[in-house]
């Protein structure tokens, strides 16, 4: 596998050589050095070009080694990029390492970088990139929630529950899955609060909750996971309990650090009507012979 200073000095040389590209710029985690980085980690790489309509016919993932994969703008018609200032290469190399290659236009230097805060110059062979500019790391901190924002999620958290509650009912389980995919959302929102009061809403995040285990503890980030055990109905409710109680106990300790008020009593309110539910859900899958022993 080659080593990150044999990619970098490809993706430099390969602009090198291009009459066409003027800058090269890093992003992502390669590029910010609180990141702890490991083989996986992508290179993040825009080359900003002269001509950008003979940039994006440039054939780049020709130039930089054997390819296991390639996946362009072009091909992105089931998933689109509704900007138009970018042509994506992106590039899965047969050693492993892989390249995410934007093509931007020379104009899009600053608004590139002001989207894209966390960066490191490679190559600016025209001087065009303000070298006292320096980059923020801010930006993808966890923001402290106002009183408002931190009962809103609280509400609706509960407001979701029924939903899945009734999906099962009606032994509609993907329907249930996908509210409990929204509930989930709402969780991982209270444990990023619940990170950035540990850290005093100093510290990055991290997207997809990648820093959790590292910022809140190996029981917390198993007791997460939990979350994700479900396929039957039987399980899909344990889940759902689970998640509530879950979700509450993080939510009250939030509340207590935040010095947030809010009426816990309707949580409870919530899950006894829950509990009727699944009286209910329950009684209605033994009448559909048995389905748990089907799905």
């Amino acid at each position: 596998m080659r080593n990150e200073e044999a990619m970098f000095n490809l993706i430099e040389n390969v602009a090198l050589k291009d009459e066409n590209v003027r800058a090269v710029v890093l992003n992502g985690s390669r590029a910010n050095p609180e990141v702890k980085e490991d083989i996986f980690t992508d290179f993040d790489v825009v080359y900003f070009v002269k001509d950008f309509s003979e940039g994006k016919k440039t054939a780049y993932q020709q130039k930089f080694g054997d390819t296991l994969l390639v996946h362009t703008s072009d091909d992105m018609i089931y998933l689109p990029d509704p900007r138009t200032d970018v042509h994506m290469i992106q590039m899965l190399f047969d050693d492993r390492n892989r390249i995410d290659l934007s093509i931007k236009p020379l104009n899009a230097i600053d608004k590139h970088l002001s989207d894209e805060p966390i960066y490191k110059v490679l190559i600016d062979k025209d001087e065009l990139i303000d070298t006292t500019r320096k980059a923020e790391t801010s930006i993808y901190n966890v923001e402290k929630p106002s009183q408002a924002l931190f009962n809103s999620c609280i509400n609706t958290f509960l407001w979701l529950e029924p939903y899945v509650a009734k999906g099962l009912y009606r032994s509609e389980h993907i329907y249930a899955m996908k509210h409990i995919k929204l509930l989930r959302d709402a969780l991982e929102s209270m444990l990023e609060w619940k990170m950035g009061v540990k850290t005093n809403f100093q510290e990055i995040m991290g997207k997809e909750m990648k820093h959790l285990r590292y910022y809140l503890g190996e029981e917390v980030y198993k007791d997460y996971l939990k979350t994700y055990d479900a396929a039957t109905i039987k399980k899909i409710w344990a889940v759902l309990f689970y998640m509530h109680d879950y979700f509450i106990k993080v939510a009250k300790q939030v509340a207590k650090a935040l010095d947030y008020q809010y009426d816990f009593e309707s949580a409870d309110t919530m899950r006894n009507y829950l509990k009727e539910m699944r009286g209910l859900s329950m009684s209605q899958s033994e009448i559909h012979n048995n389905s748990e022993d089907v799905y």
